[in-house]
């Protein structure tokens, strides 16, 4: 499976990211996002070179996200590589959806798509509510979405996601961290750093273990 980091601490997310090298490097992105809204990522293919990258933050108010992708696929373009980009939203993804409703989302949104995190971002725009949406999604995730560059936080009963009270956020558990609660949206406060459950809840859906037709 794929990792997702996060963190206000560029120190702490490259230690975060070493924790996680082990679930994925066929590909990597690094983002910052500003308190001002604004979504800065870089991206590359190979182990995720966290000692080289820098993301200059002038304003001291930003908030760190890496993800580090599975060699589950053999694609080779960047715009595969997480985020997911659509409109004024991205999503960075850990898990995986199962071929049905790949296909299902394919037919509502025709699509030719076949990135399950494109799809499931292409059909929280295409909903009316983003939970209408994610109680939808037929297999395993934890993702952070950014909307208008407000950053949210959510995963259901399968997909890890562990974090503590600094906020930091890691796909595999580390000293001090604990599971986030699933099945609700957070929104992650850069400006007051602290984490606060919106009232968005959706569900899991059953046998998430099964990834048969």
């Amino acid at each position: 499976m794929c990792s997702i980091i996060g963190s206000f601490n560029l120190q702490r997310l490259k230690e975060l990211s070493k924790l996680n090298e082990y679930r994925g490097t066929h590909s990597w992105s690094f983002s910052r996002v500003t308190k001002h809204g604004d979504v800065i990522t870089k991206r590359g293919f190979g182990p995720l070179p966290i000692d080289k990258l820098t993301l200059e933050d002038t304003d001291t108010g930003s908030y760190y996200i890496a993800h580090q992708q599975a060699p589950t696929t053999s694609n080779k373009t960047e715009s595969s590589i997480h985020p997911a980009v659509v409109g004024h939203m991205n999503l960075w993804h850990n898990g995986i959806i199962k071929s049905h409703d790949i296909r299902r989302m394919q037919d509502r949104l025709n699509s030719s798509s076949t990135w399950d995190t494109e799809l499931m971002l292409k059909l929280i725009d295409d909903s009316d509510e983003v939970t209408d949406a994610i109680s939808t999604f037929d297999g395993t995730f934890a993702c952070i979405l950014t909307y208008y560059g407000v950053p949210y936080v959510f995963r259901n009963e399968i997909s890890p996601m562990f974090m503590n009270d600094d906020l930091d956020f890691s796909s595999t558990k580390f000293e001090g961290s604990k599971q986030l609660p699933p099945n609700r949206i957070y929104h992650i406060d850069i400006n007051k750093r602290v984490l606060e459950p919106t009232a968005q809840t959706f569900t899991t859906k059953e046998n998430p273990f099964y990834f048969g037709e």
